[in-house]
């Protein structure tokens, strides 16, 4: 590959690692033309660690809002109006 450099064209090379070289393979591998377009599938990783479950972070983040609002009600009507409000510009 040739690049510009203050007017003055030099060489590059760009190093493909072997993950990058088998994706590659991959993609050409399994385009498909169909009614005029190409198609390939999403470049998952067949062997991925799975993500691990945020239930249990996401019930303890909202129980103190609930807190709030069930000791504050009008924080949640304030809220709602104000929503209505902001959106009324968008109409």
């Amino acid at each position: 590959m040739q690049g510009i450099s203050c007017g003055t064209v030099t060489n590059i090379s760009i190093a493909v690692s072997p993950y990058e070289g088998t994706l590659k393979d991959k993609f050409l591998n399994t385009i498909q033309s169909c009614d005029g377009r190409y198609e390939v599938p999403l470049p998952w990783k067949e062997q991925h660690a799975l993500l691990p479950d945020n239930y249990a972070l996401a019930v303890s983040r909202l129980a103190p809002i609930l807190k709030h609002l069930k000791r504050n009600p009008e924080t949640c009507l304030w809220s709602t109006t104000a929503s209505r409000k902001s959106n009324r510009g968008k109409e």
